[in-house]
């Protein structure tokens, strides 16, 4: 999870958020099996217009793990309070409440929720100050400083994103290497095409 700045919702998610997640309650409340379908915007779904938006704010990356790229052919949008709990049904087209994420990230998490779980745009988030990464095993551990309030945020939301399972653990040890073998070979380095920038240290 790497800190990122989040931009102004576009014009156009700003005047109809609130009318789409009243109607999608509305359905969900008549109907509780509906399916949830990303509205249209002059002929669009919002979540095709949305994605270039998101794709800036994270330089490409997941939100969530720093993945990258994140394959065009997958979902890219997580509603980080789901659209399956009624008391955020309302939530389901906020700006705030939608993160770029790779599927392994929305696949993991799934319909899962807890108040502490970090987010990567908050003011006050440093990946640093929550979390330390391991360069032997390569995984990322709740910051040993912490007190145990923010300790079990980090644990919490290592769990619920799945951050130290194999797939990461591995990913994450190809990049460094991929990092580091361009560095010795004095290539040009542009950080942000490797995955899980938090691994590099400048």
């Amino acid at each position: 999870m790497r800190k990122f700045t989040r931009g102004d919702a576009p014009d156009f998610l700003k005047n109809k958020w609130k009318a789409w997640g009243e109607r999608y309650k509305n359905n969900r409340e008549t109907n509780p099996g509906f399916t949830f379908q990303w509205p249209t915007h002059e002929g669009q779904k919002i979540n095709t217009l949305l994605e270039p938006f998101f794709k800036k704010q994270t330089d490409g990356h997941c939100s969530f793990c720093d993945n990258f790229p994140i394959r065009t052919n997958e979902d890219s949008i997580d509603h980080f309070k789901p659209k399956s709990i009624p008391a955020y049904y309302e939530l389901v087209c906020e700006w705030e409440n939608l993160y770029y994420s790779c599927h392994n990230c929305q696949q993991t998490k799934l319909e899962q929720y807890d108040d502490l779980l970090l987010r990567p745009d908050d003011l006050d988030f440093s990946f640093d100050v929550y979390f330390i990464y391991s360069y032997h095993s390569h995984k990322i551990d709740p910051n040993p400083i912490l007190s145990d309030e923010e300790k079990l945020r980090a644990k919490t939301t290592i769990d619920i994103f799945g951050l130290n399972d194999e797939g990461h653990i591995a990913a994450r040890r190809i990049s460094l290497e991929r990092y580091e073998g361009k560095k010795r070979l004095g290539e040009d380095i542009e950080v942000n095409d490797f995955a899980y920038r938090f691994t590099i240290i400048e």
